[in-house]
Parts: structure tokens; sequence; C-alpha cells
């Protein structure tokens, strides 16, 4: 785990590397990636907390699985939508498969520097959701199936405000991570947050699409893991509606192909590899 520089979105000048073949899902394992990584973008804490205060008098909501309808968290485990699907601040879920953009909320107007931390990642953002864990709160052990690099998502953490009682445990392994850096952690595998402080831990949480331009701010040997294990996305090329006729078609697609709410059996399931 190794800190990265800080800066804007870097759509050029960066590291380019060779294409993996593609393979089956059968043929990786997560344990063949690590659980967590510590590629920074650095800042001012301080700007990044006045933002968080200036939001506070929001109607915080508990989060939601994936569909945002699904059913509440029953702790104390709230959220303020940055970014979401069609930029609906009501909604507390990070989203899955769909056709819908996702968007900026109107509560993303009122944290501008935040606005920036989003701005300077160099990968497709999906959501972005201020996340606080309440005093006592253990979320016991779970997984947040498809959200992963395997599947070709990578789920990023800005911590704002943390304590010393407030604790990751990634596959057992505990993690402190601290304000004003950014984390890489693959919540598909087991995990538990827990907060034994009498205040809330905020982590600002950001989901985002796999990029070569994200994977450069990782060390060199995790940056190769990823690159030949993980899905890596293409970043959208403008067409006319023309062009895009050209590669409409149709295919059978399995029903779990929509359904992120748990894991599905991927032995048979083919992949194809793309990238930048």
């Amino acid at each position: 785990m190794v800190q990265g520089a800080a800066g804007q979105r870097n759509r050029g000048g960066v590291g380019q590397h060779g294409e993996a073949p593609g393979r089956g899902f059968e043929s990786w394992s997560t344990a063949v990636l690590p659980g967590a990584s510590h590629p920074s973008i650095t800042g001012p804490t301080a700007t990044a907390l006045s933002c968080k205060i200036s939001l506070e008098k929001a109607q915080w909501k508990h989060q939601r699985r994936y569909g945002g309808t699904g059913e509440a968290a029953t702790v104390d485990w709230r959220v303020l939508s940055l970014r979401s699907v069609g930029g609906d601040h009501e909604r507390t879920d990070p989203g899955g498969p769909g056709l819908q953009e996702f968007a900026g909320t109107s509560w993303l107007a009122g944290a501008p520097y935040l606005a920036h931390v989003l701005d300077s990642i160099p990968a497709q953002l999906r959501s972005a959701r201020l996340m606080a864990l309440g005093p006592g709160v253990d979320s016991g052990e779970h997984s947040d199936y498809k959200y992963g690099p395997l599947w070709g998502t990578a789920r990023l953490h800005v911590p704002i405000t943390t304590t010393p009682g407030a604790k990751l445990h990634l596959e057992g392994t505990p993690h402190q991570w601290q304000p004003g850096t950014l984390w890489f952690g693959d919540f598909s595998r087991t995990h538990r947050v827990q907060n034994e402080d009498d205040v809330p831990r905020v982590h600002l949480v950001i989901d985002t699409l796999v990029s070569r331009q994200l994977l450069d701010l990782f060390p060199a040997e995790q940056r190769e893991q990823f690159l030949d294990a993980a899905l890596v996305n293409r970043w959208p090329v403008g067409l006319s509606a023309t062009e895009l006729s050209a590669y409409r078609l149709r295919c059978a697609m399995p029903a779990s192909f929509l359904d992120w709410t748990r894991r599905t059996a991927t032995s048979s399931v083919p992949r194809t590899r793309v990238g930048t």
C-alpha cells in the first residue's frame, strides 16, 4: 500500500500497458488481486470537512442496496448522495447495471471541494455518496457482490472524519484509513465496518469503472496484477447516430447479468477484455 501523487483528471500522458488476453471468469479468483490499495489524491482535509459540515443540515437517509427501493439499513448508517442514477438525490444505493446515466445531485452543488475531488479521479464516475457510520454501529460481515475489479468496477474511499474506534475489516484484515487520502477496497469480498466511538465516521465513497489511468495510481506490482485480471473499461467515444447504428446488435444474456444483489455462478460465463 503506497500513496500516489495528487492531481487533476489526467486524460493523457499516462503510461500504457500491454493488454492481457481474454479469459473466462473461471481462470480468476479475487485471491490473485490485492484486497486494498492506497492510490492517494491528497488535499486540504479542512476544506473537505467544511463541505461536509455545510451539508449536515441536509436529510441524510439510511443507505439501501442496489435499486434504490430495497430494504434500508437497520443500523445508523446514513447516506447523502452526491452522484446517483439520474442525479436523484433521494437515492442512497450505489446503482448497478442499466441504461440510465449517473449524474450529480443537487447536494453536489453545495460541496465544491468534493466536486473537485471527484473530478480528480481518472475514471468514469458512477455513484458518489457521503456515508456516515453512526456511533456503536457494527455492520456485520457482508459482501457487495459485483462491485469489484473482476466486474470492471472500483470502489474508492476518501475518509472525511474518522476516529480510533472506526475500523474496516476486509477478509479479516483491519484497516483504519485516515482523512485526506484515497483508498481502493475490493468490497465484493467479505467485509464489515464498525464504529466503537461516540461520534460518526464519515467517508466519501466513490464507485467508478476501472480504467488504465486509474490503475496508473496503483503501485507498479499491483497495477500489473489488476491489468492482468481486472476488467478494464474503455473511455466513451463520441459517435453520431449513424455511426452508432453500425454497432447495434442483439445478443442473449443470462438473467443474472442484471442481478447485482448476490454472487452468481461464473464458471461457464465467458468474459471479453477491453481497454483504452
